[in-house]
């Protein structure tokens, strides 16, 4: 996992807003997003949506007041605003090889708020570094969003244990256990 091996900004500064970066489309789970913030309705946190895909014309026609649409970012302009932000919304409807997203924004400092389903779940040990909500329950995502208004999180501790979970050092070591078995 490549990001910045700079400071991370702590809990109490960070902006109040959560971020969904990737493909927008059915199995990335957007339509849970969008429909978790009309359930959020004027409670509802900034929503930023960085990507581009197939769903991305519907999501924008839902005309949601507290969510703003960034397109296509370069990495180090995504980086900069999941470091900044509370958290990154993993909603993933599929299993997938490897979560980069959550392992990217853990690598920031950031939580995330996953859902519950294969390598996107597993990369969350909740109250620690984020939440797991049921996949596809846009319900389930709401109540973990107002959870994270009563939460607090250790951003340091995050970034230094993904840090070390994914540095090129670990990665290695872990290779080349894999083939010495």
């Amino acid at each position: 996992v490549n990001v910045p091996a700079g400071p991370v900004i702590p809990w109490e500064e960070r902006d109040r807003r959560f971020i969904f970066a990737g493909r927008l489309e059915e199995l990335k789970g957007l339509r849970t997003v969008i429909e978790a913030w009309r359930l959020l309705g004027d409670t509802a946190p900034e929503l930023l949506i960085a990507g581009d895909g197939p769903l991305a014309d519907w999501a924008r026609a839902q005309a949601l007041p507290r969510v703003r649409f960034l397109g296509q970012l370069e990495r180090a302009e995504l980086h900069r605003l999941i470091g900044a932000s509370y958290a990154v919304i993993a909603a993933s409807l599929c299993y997938e090889s490897f979560a980069l997203v959550p392992a990217e924004a853990h690598a920031l400092g950031t939580p995330v708020l996953a859902s519950g389903l294969g390598n996107v779940g597993a990369s969350v040990q909740p109250g620690f570094d984020g939440l797991c909500f049921a996949p596809g329950d846009a319900n389930a995502l709401a109540g973990a969003v107002r959870a994270f208004g009563q939460m607090s999180f250790d951003c340091n501790a995050i970034a230094a244990r993904a840090r070390r979970t994914y540095s090129e050092e670990e990665n290695y070591n872990a290779l080349m256990r894999f083939y010495t078995k």
